[in-house]
């Protein structure tokens, strides 16, 4: 693994994106805010089938510093296939960036993920509801006071991302380098983390600050005083499924299996299952190919029908 590739992600272009949306034939979209639990206003997209009512409603919770415009294909198939969905940005990043001053990751997982889920069961509180989360909102997931309302977590390349996790003794420098020297460093000298140093767009202070923290300590999401933060993860006992990356750089298999012990009776809900691309003729997939348009549409159809099975709808 070359240092490059986790320097910047392949679909850095993709992350910054426009995030003009319009109606299409199957799916119909809208921009609008949806408030924190602490009132803080996120930009978010709602998309609802065309031409059918719903029967199942899924939050997209974002990778770190991935804004919400890079799940628009992946939030259409599931609208054109009788899903409501709803992605948003967290506080300090992409159409939110304005209630960032101040922000912490552990607001995201505190206050803008049982935002966005509480928005979602207000407006279908008839549904079924479902989450899917993207790296670090797989894990933040379990910070959410409000979990429990979800039938189903789907995980995409989320895991614990403490340097002992990287198979190689190069991702093992790298992610101790990263967790305790650069990622520090730049929010102390600069304010705020360059999108540059990871493939993401820009962080808050607060945000990359509590990130390289966290990496940095093998009990990973701690408080300020270091005692682990549990008692949402804990009390999670609805079905999760981890989808790892074979050739995933940033959430190798084995930070991706640490991850699954945090969720309900130490991981007895949570299941790790490995995509590997070659079985689905791709020389490579990485952290960021599930969610793109070009992805194999049977790992989409495979993601929909678990969700499905567990949550109903």
């Amino acid at each position: 693994m070359e240092t490059s590739e986790l320097l910047a992600s392949p679909d850095y272009e993709l992350l910054c994106a426009g995030l003009e949306a319009q109606d299409s034939l199957h799916c119909r979209k809208r921009e609008l805010t949806i408030p924190a639990v602490d009132g803080i206003a996120l930009t978010a997209t709602a998309y609802q089938p065309a031409h059918r009512s719903p029967t199942l409603a899924v939050v997209i919770n974002s990778a770190t510093g991935v804004p919400r415009g890079y799940y628009r294909h992946f939030a259409e198939y599931l609208a054109a296939q009788g899903c409501a969905v709803l992605t948003y940005d967290y506080r300090g990043v992409g159409g939110s960036r304005d209630g960032g001053r101040g922000a912490r990751m552990l607001h995201w997982g505190e206050r803008d993920i049982p935002g966005a889920l509480e928005w979602m069961y207000r407006y279908h509180p008839r549904l079924p509801l479902a989450a899917i989360g993207h790296s670090g909102g797989g894990w933040l997931f379990g910070l959410a006071a409000n979990n429990r309302s979800v039938d189903a977590l789907l995980t995409v390349g989320s895991q614990i991302a403490h340097w002992r996790n990287w198979p190689t003794l190069r991702g093992r420098l790298f992610m101790w380098s990263a967790m305790n020297l650069m990622i520090p460093g730049a929010a102390h000298a600069l304010g705020y983390l360059p999108g540059a140093v990871f493939g993401g767009e820009s962080l808050p202070r607060g945000v990359a600050l509590d990130w390289a923290r966290w990496s940095s300590n093998p009990r990973f999401v701690v408080d300020d005083a270091g005692a682990p933060l549990r008692e949402h993860f804990n009390a999670y006992r609805n079905p999760v499924r981890l989808l790892a990356i074979e050739d995933d750089d940033y959430a190798p298999p084995q930070a991706v299996q640490a991850l699954a012990p945090l969720y309900g009776l130490h991981g007895a809900n949570a299941a790790v299952m490995v995509v590997r691309p070659r079985d689905h003729g791709l020389r490579r997939l990485g952290h960021f190919g599930f969610f793109r348009k070009t992805a194999p549409r049977i790992l989409w159809d495979d993601a929909l029908f678990w969700l499905r099975q567990q949550a109903g709808g």
